[in-house]
């Protein structure tokens, strides 16, 4: 499994002709399908600040970049000069994001922590061959994983790293994963993430509770499920994967599922995934052709109900979580 396809994310937002995208409406819900270059590009963004602020990765006429879009339309382009980038992921609301780049230095992934001021501090776990993150704190608490193997192929191990230092390492334990990736935190400490089991490379949702306990998140009918973010309110964004291989958004909270599908994208891609929310419960996400990567990136205005052009299409609640020691 390649390290871009495990960090791989989507959006949905309020607002009054923010951000400079084609709004597409109906019963009280927004699409906003996404540009962040001058002209069309794909893109896929994987984060949402409090502040509004969106953060991920675009094609650009000069290649894969990094970009935060802000609320009034403004992009910034990141870049990691030397490096080669693979995924600019989540921001906090103290104006720091993170990702990881490929430093051709050593031969190693390292993660990065990017600050307000545009200054990069890049980091490995020791020993390891890819180290990547997948969200911050605001008070820059890094969530990531890292592996020993340089084909990423298994051996994740999950960690909370602070100022260079490793307080916290996570492994899902029963049934024994053979890779634990953590991809998104919150202020009071719950993550979520995906594991694999031996044999397998099917992808696996977990909770971390705050207390240490792991919650297995199965929606019912997938074979894959796959849960990125989740914000202040215990809301987790990700997608299931049906047995057709079709993708599609998943909400999480509280023990329960439901299924979010947004109309069909400017390019006709009906796969989507949801990879970002903030505490004011907008979401960031991507529609894309056959697999989880660049296409059209949308922020939109979740609605529970409607099935109308323009609107999105949610299942019922459903039950999804089953507590693990």
């Amino acid at each position: 499994m390649s390290t871009k396809l495990l960090l791989t994310l989507v959006v949905l937002l309020a607002g009054e002709d923010l951000y400079g995208e084609q709004s597409d409406r109906a019963g009280g819900s927004a699409v906003r399908w996404l540009t962040v270059c001058a002209t069309s590009c794909a893109s896929n963004p994987f984060g949402i600040t409090g502040r509004g602020t969106i953060s991920g990765n675009a094609a650009t006429p000069q290649g894969e970049r990094g970009f935060l879009l802000q609320h009034d339309g403004a992009v910034t382009y990141v870049d990691t000069p030397g490096n080669i980038l693979i995924e600019l992921l989540k921001g906090n609301n103290s104006g720091e994001f993170v990702g990881s780049h490929f430093s051709p230095a050593d031969s190693l992934v390292h993660a990065f922590v990017r600050d307000r001021n545009g200054l990069m501090r890049s980091f490995v776990y020791p020993g390891a061959a890819v180290t990547v993150a997948g969200g911050i704190t605001d008070s820059g608490a890094v969530v990531g994983s890292y592996t020993a193997d340089p084909t990423t192929a298994a051996g994740w191990v999950s960690f909370i790293e602070k100022s260079g230092t490793f307080p916290l390492t996570l492994q899902y334990a029963d049934p024994p994963a053979s890779g634990t990736i953590a991809l998104g935190i919150n202020e009071k400490g719950s993550i979520v993430g995906v594991f694999t089991l031996t044999g397998s490379s099917a992808l696996h949702a977990f909770e971390r509770l705050r207390d240490g306990r792991f919650l297995e998140i199965t929606f019912s009918g997938a074979q894959e499920t796959y849960l990125s973010d989740i914000n202040e309110s215990g809301v987790a964004t990700g997608f299931w994967r049906d047995q057709s291989g079709v993708y599609h958004g998943l909400l999480y909270a509280d023990g329960l599922c439901h299924s979010v599908d947004p109309p069909p994208s400017p390019s006709g891609y009906r796969n989507s995934t949801l990879n970002g929310i903030n505490s004011a419960g907008q979401i960031v996400g991507v529609s894309f052709a056959k697999s989880p990567g660049d296409g059209d990136g949308f922020l939109m205005t979740f609605a529970p109900s409607g099935n109308q052009s323009g609107r999105a299409v949610s299942s019922p609640r459903i039950p999804c979580a089953a507590p693990r020691p």
